[in-house]
């Protein structure tokens, strides 16, 4: 639909020129303005959600034409290839539908999507060569690129409003959103590649599956729940690090959740002391901070995929186990 066309619009136009007939202010630049933001903002989602199907498109070519290059693992079938994506893949036609909605629990669904595809393709790009060397990197610079693109369009302070009004904490809501959505992703894509044969992990997606929708949601009681089922998630990945995923995922996975319990113990302080309703605190120099580390991240993929493997890594890396999500674990 277009911008002209949409009812609100309309309606914030109404308003306006009633305003602009009252007050002999001329309204028709501002709504103009209003108009070409939205149009804008529809062109930088589009764009970005463009950017986050690269991997999926990648995976698809990679099922369809496997092997498609000697540096893949050859007792790989299309079979496992398509196992690794599936999940992933539906993932991101989840966001590509949600990246339109204007409710703050889809826009940070959306960034938990496309995180997840980024930081997981970086991982096992440098930890897994012959895994999917073309997919992963793939879904490094597309998952990254997108969050690049949008930016925090559609997360502002005054934008993210629900029984939990976190406006003097908004960074938090936005990190607990975006890494716990991204675990969540991660482990089930992990879990559904495993055939769902590990019982712990089966236990965890549950666990964590109502923090993450209280953290989307801004319900009053997300600190309580996103510290009790990442201090559970912490200690199971401490104690039983073989849950499906490569080490170095694991790893990632349990700094995670460390980080989580530190921003909801924060979070949950302020609520408790009534200041979550307080006016929004900006963080220009925080948001170029991380699209520094973005981009750097960005770097690090395409380095990873043009770097030379030799053929006793590749081997090693193919010998740990035939099914690749499962390799690296004891």
């Amino acid at each position: 639909m277009n911008s002209n066309d949409d009812p609100r619009f309309a309606e914030i136009g109404r308003t306006l020129n009633r305003a602009a007939a009252a007050s002999s202010l001329d309204i028709d630049p501002m709504y103009a303005t209003l108009v070409e933001d939205n149009r804008r903002l529809r062109r930088l989602r589009a764009v970005a959600s463009a950017a986050a199907f690269l991997p999926v498109f990648v995976w698809l070519l990679s099922v369809a034409l496997h092997p498609i290059t000697a540096e893949v693992c050859q007792d790989f079938t299309p079979l496992d290839v398509w196992s690794i994506g599936v999940v992933p893949a539906a993932a991101w036609l989840v966001g590509a539908v949600l990246v339109w909605r204007d409710a703050p629990w889809a826009q940070l669904l959306v960034r938990a999507i496309w995180w997840s595809l980024h930081v997981t393709g970086l991982i096992l790009t440098w930890t897994r060569p012959g895994l999917l060397p073309y997919a992963l990197p793939a879904a490094a610079l597309g998952g990254g690129a997108a969050l690049l693109i949008l930016g925090g369009r559609g997360i502002a302070p005054f934008e993210l409003e629900g029984p939990l009004r976190p406006r003097r904490h908004t960074g938090e809501v936005v990190l607990l959103s975006v890494l716990g959505g991204a675990d969540l992703l991660t482990l089930v894509a992990a879990n559904v590649a495993n055939g769902w044969g590990h019982p712990l992990a089966n236990v965890l997606v549950p666990v964590l599956l109502p923090a993450v929708v209280a953290v989307l949601t801004l319900r009053r009681w997300a600190p309580h729940a996103a510290i009790a089922s990442n201090v559970l998630f912490a200690l199971a990945l401490t104690l039983r690090p073989d849950l499906g995923v490569p080490q170095a995922l694991a790893a990632l996975l349990a700094l995670s959740a460390i980080v989580q319990v530190a921003l909801a113990a924060r979070l949950f302080a302020s609520v408790a002391r009534g200041l979550n309703a307080d006016l929004p605190v900006r963080q220009p120099l925080q948001n170029r901070v991380l699209g520094a580390l973005l981009a750097v991240a960005i770097l690090a993929a395409v380095v990873g995929a043009i770097r030379p493997v030799s053929t006793a890594q590749l081997d090693a890396s193919c010998a740990e186990s035939r099914n690749p999500i499962h390799a690296g674990d004891p």
